[in-house]
């Protein structure tokens, strides 16, 4: 309820996927290195290194989750708002997560996805279509890309034989 008003303020549901990981530990910045180190729990994961403006903002505790939206803007979340609001997505087969390496945020266009995946322009198309690669969004009324977690994930799978971006849809409206 706002103080100002007195009325309710209006209720919105997220539908924005995001990548995240929880936290098992917090280590202080050392001497000769400014960053505060975010350790996962999950091991598999790199430390990542935060600044103070961001410690100072987000105030990050054990438990809790390291979050990083589409656009790149990094948060915290205490675990029991980011797990009642958030499930771990599984679209890519057995075992298999979209959740990629923090940092690898963002879009690529087809010039630079094909210096990366060196196929035709025809092939990826066709592959796009079969659901081989991943599938493009719409970013802009003229422009097309892909994300790069998802073209990042497909080069750490390609020495697999399985298809793991199986949609119907190989393209998909982002923004308004």
């Amino acid at each position: 309820m706002s103080a100002e008003t007195g009325r309710s303020l209006p209720r919105y549901q997220s539908h924005k996927k995001v990548w995240a990981l929880k936290i098992k530990e917090i280590i202080p910045p050392q001497i000769g290195d400014p960053k505060t180190k975010i350790v996962p729990v999950d091991s598999s994961y790199a430390l990542i290194g935060v600044d103070a403006e961001y410690m100072a903002k987000h105030k990050p505790q054990p438990g809790g989750y390291y979050v990083v939206y589409e656009g790149g803007y990094k948060s915290y979340s205490p675990a029991d708002a980011f797990e009642a609001g958030n499930t771990l997505i599984h679209e890519l087969g057995a075992n298999k997560s979209l959740l990629p390496e923090i940092g690898s945020v963002g879009f690529l266009r087809l010039p630079e996805v094909l210096k990366i995946i060196p196929v035709s322009k025809s092939s990826w198309w066709a592959g796009v279509q079969s659901g081989q690669y991943p599938k493009s969004y719409k970013i802009g009324p003229r422009t097309t890309g892909w994300l790069r977690s998802e073209i990042f994930y497909l080069v750490k799978t390609l020495s697999t034989s399985e298809t793991y971006f199986n949609g119907t849809d190989t393209q998909t409206e982002v923004g308004g």
